[in-house]
């Protein structure tokens, strides 16, 4: 679903869309037993890590989240309308709350992304494309590192709505209508599922949380 306008509106006026900031904080972590969101690979909770760097570069940010999380203050939260949908839910919400904006969109178990990761992804965008995304190691694009132009929902929110299709299919598809970007740094677009990576991770970082 696009803009409830139908438009999109910085685009229509040629210029660029404002650049927002989204903390995929909103899984429930199955597999690693506990909260992603609150494990501390640098000393704090890494969804708060993870915002205070996105803010640093962001006109806004956010944390995207299920209804019974309280995380950060209220105004910071954007609540899934309908949790347990998954990533696709979470790009959705933000999108209809400021259908205006452009998203640079991280998941909270990336605990090697930092400020330089941020900052080169920033640079790298291209606002006239849909999206531009990080490569992961295995060369796919990487879904939760990655920058959602409006015009991104406009095309493609109606199949991320219905389930039809998630956000690595849809970029996987859309061909040069996404700028892929190889990371200076492969370990930035390597995210952590299980206690056993997250154990090997706070060990290759030097730090016990």
């Amino acid at each position: 679903m696009g803009a409830a306008s139908g438009t999109i509106p910085s685009l229509v006026r040629g210029g660029v869309p404002p650049l927002y900031g989204l903390v995929m904080a909103g899984g429930r972590s199955l597999r690693m037993g506990r909260d992603k969101a609150l494990i501390q690979y640098h000393g704090e909770p890494q969804a708060e890590r993870m915002f205070r760097l996105l803010g640093a570069i962001c006109e806004r940010t956010y944390y995207s989240c299920r209804p019974d999380q309280e995380i950060g203050l209220p105004a910071s939260r954007i609540v899934d309308r309908r949790p347990d949908r998954g990533p696709a839910e979470g790009l959705l919400t933000a999108h209809h709350a400021h259908p205006g904006a452009a998203w640079l969109v991280v998941a909270c178990d990336l605990p090697w992304l930092d400020q330089q990761a941020l900052r080169e992804l920033a640079k790298a965008r291209a606002p006239e494309l849909t999206a531009t995304v990080f490569l992961s190691a295995r060369g796919f694009p990487e879904p939760l590192c990655a920058i959602y132009e409006p015009g991104f929902f406009a095309a493609h929110g109606v199949d991320l709505d219905s389930g039809a299709a998630g956000p690595i299919r849809i970029l996987q598809s859309l061909g040069d209508q996404v700028k892929q970007v190889a990371p200076s740094n492969p370990l930035w677009t390597e995210n952590i599922n299980t206690p056993g990576d997250a154990d090997q991770a706070m060990k290759r970082l030097g730090f016990a949380g």
